[in-house]
């Protein structure tokens, strides 16, 4: 038996042995591709925020920056305990209130 034959006819055992799971992966790939592309037409359906926590949300704004600009002019390691409060329970002065505290706390303890 010539060498050479006796290569190639290994090298074609072998193709033929991995072909059929080639076949099978690649049929597999393609069916799933097909069922996620068969999902069409849903809806999503985005909730609004209600007003109090938009206001809620623009006061915690509006007061961390505002705890943060006095905590760069005022903190030290002495005073890093600051905390605001409000009798107040609207969204809005909620929302600020908690931001004040959070930003100037969140400076002192990060840049002293």
């Amino acid at each position: 038996m010539n060498p050479k034959n006796l290569l190639v006819g290994t090298a074609l055992l072998a193709g033929l042995a991995f072909a059929p799971a080639h076949a099978a992966t690649a049929a597999a790939v393609q069916a799933s591709a097909q069922k996620t592309s068969v999902v069409t037409g849903v809806e999503t359906v985005e909730k609004v925020k209600p007003k109090k926590n938009r206001q809620y949300n623009r006061g915690y704004r509006d007061g961390y920056r505002q705890g943060v600009k006095d905590a760069h002019r005022t903190c030290s390691k002495k005073s890093s305990q600051r905390s605001y409060s409000s009798g107040k329970k609207d969204a809005y002065t909620r929302g600020w209130v908690k931001g004040y505290n959070d930003g100037f706390s969140w400076w002192c303890r990060h840049h002293h």
